[in-house]
């Protein structure tokens, strides 16, 4: 198939979160099974790492139909590799800032006008090198147009007369909700502007629109996409995707083996794999001093990777710290977030200094030391669509301490002492005493058991969510979105 992913943020380029990681794994993966793959997304001059791939110009001046008028642009490419090619948007009005989406914590006012331009030149881009795409797969809220766009303006063009379109919810907690006046932007007239089409709490919503206009919609693990069906998850657009529940797929996110694998990888200071174990021992040791902790290969130690905010049950994490750390335990944390969390997390690493190390970066090298150095992990989100680290850490041996939602639950099975069987951890309600409690079950069995304990390495350490498995899957999806919209063309 001919397929375009449509992104906002794609690695090695740019990343600030996991969809990065997805967007390559799964564009990678299918370009080795044989498809023809190309991936769109805005050129953040400021972000856009070109090292590992020089940028060459595509297209000098591509016309972008906006609001009364016409705006314009160039367009880059890069080969990622044989089947797989990148495309910038390049404008630097709206993408040559010091941000991507915001600076301070404060969202660009334009957002929505970036965004939209952004969906529409994918679709202008797509005409302009004649791709004429099987699907548009697209990603999150900044993509949330172009099936719109797909389905009106493009409607009878010959270019999209066989494609069909995908919308993927990455985290139903960003929509990108703007003023009304926006849709200006997008030169759709105000009989769009209803509640069964655009118009949401009298507000433009970008995922709306797309979860509306998409033949049909995937989230990144199953039990995620029966969650957001639910006013608790569906943030006031779950009766939307009730009644789309039959085009709706839940797909776990791959990971990229080759990156995250203590058998390969360059970041940690001794490889190890499940054969040997003895350089874990090693890492662990690199990751308590990195971290300013007592080098003690007997104290469980316990890793974080995570962006310290709502969503990931910060706030109910710093009210059962204090409980935490007066355990014999070590807890080495990197993430940023939001200052008060920052602040907190800082407070206890200077009452608890040889139980607590933070780093308040994103530093990929020391992520992956982490995962290598830890003998657990936690993650004791509010909502997790899939989540990443979690299945990172399976492969390092780390086992997961995660509360049982959306792909935490999806990917870790608990520990059973009855039958011995699991590779991790989990607690159902959010509560300080929960993650307490768990946090202590995971230590007595680490430290009353050491036999259990690393036969649920080993199996951890399996390897079970390579992008092969998630990539047939999507291919399936794809053929059933294009028997959707065409019914009599063959997939």
């Amino acid at each position: 198939m001919n397929i375009v992913q449509v992104a906002p943020e794609y690695w090695p380029f740019v990343k600030t979160g996991g969809l990065a990681d997805v967007v390559d794994g799964l564009s990678l993966e299918l370009s080795r099974r044989g498809h023809q793959v190309t991936v769109i997304l805005p050129y953040y001059r400021r972000h856009i790492d070109t090292t590992p791939h020089p940028l060459q110009t595509a297209v000098d001046c591509l016309g972008v139909p906006m609001g009364s008028s016409e705006d314009w642009c160039s367009v880059l490419w890069a080969e990622r590799e044989i089947g797989l090619t990148v495309y910038f948007i390049e404008h630097d009005i709206y993408f040559g800032r010091p941000g991507i989406y915001h600076e301070y914590w404060a969202e660009y006012p334009d957002n929505a006008q970036r965004f939209i331009f952004f969906s529409r030149a994918a679709l202008q881009l797509i005409k302009a090198l004649h791709l004429e795409p099987d699907i548009i797969h697209c990603n999150d809220w900044q993509a949330g147009f172009v099936p719109v766009f797909l389905k009106t303006h493009y409607l009878h063009d010959d270019t999209f007369k066989n494609t069909a379109s995908i919308m993927t919810i990455h985290n139903m907690g960003y929509q990108g909700i703007f003023h009304k006046s926006n849709l200006y932007w997008t030169q759709l007239g105000w009989d769009h502007f209803t509640s069964i089409d655009l118009e949401y709490y009298d507000c433009l919503n970008f995922l709306k629109a797309g979860l509306v206009y998409a033949d049909l919609i995937t989230t990144v693990s199953k039990k995620y996409g029966t969650e957001i069906q639910t006013p608790e998850f569906g943030y006031l657009l779950d009766s939307l995707l009730r009644e789309r529940s039959r085009d709706i797929y839940g797909v776990i996110n791959g990971v990229d083996y080759d990156d995250w694998n203590p058998e390969v990888d360059p970041y940690i200071p001794q490889k190890y794999s499940a054969d040997d174990l003895t350089g874990k021992a090693v890492c662990k040791a690199a990751l308590q001093e990195c971290f300013g902790l007592p080098v003690n290969p007997d104290v469980p130690l316990i890793g974080m990777v995570s962006r310290l905010v709502f969503q990931k049950g910060t706030d109910v994490l710093m009210a059962t710290m204090d409980r935490l750390l007066k355990l014999d335990i070590q807890l080495a944390v990197i993430g940023t977030g939001e200052p008060r969390y920052e602040r907190d997390m800082n407070f206890f690493a200077a009452v608890y200094p040889e139980r607590l190390g933070v780093k308040m970066i994103y530093d990929n090298s020391v992520a992956h030391l982490v995962e290598a150095g830890s003998d657990m992990f936690l993650m004791p989100s509010r909502y997790e669509p899939c989540g990443l680290n979690q299945i990172y850490s399976l492969r390092y041996g780390t086992l997961p301490i995660v509360r049982a939602t959306g792909g935490l639950d999806d990917t870790v099975e608990n520990y059973d002492p009855l039958t011995g069987t699991g590779w991790g951890f989990k607690f159902f309600d959010l509560t300080p005493d929960a993650i307490y409690n768990t946090v202590v079950w995971a230590l007595s069995v680490y430290e009353e058991d050491k036999d259990v304990w690393q036969k649920l390495m080993l199996t951890a350490m399996a390897g079970q969510y390579a992008w092969d498995r998630a990539a047939a899957t999507y291919e399936r999806i794809y053929r059933l979105a294009k028997e959707k919209r065409f019914p009599s063309i063959p997939a």
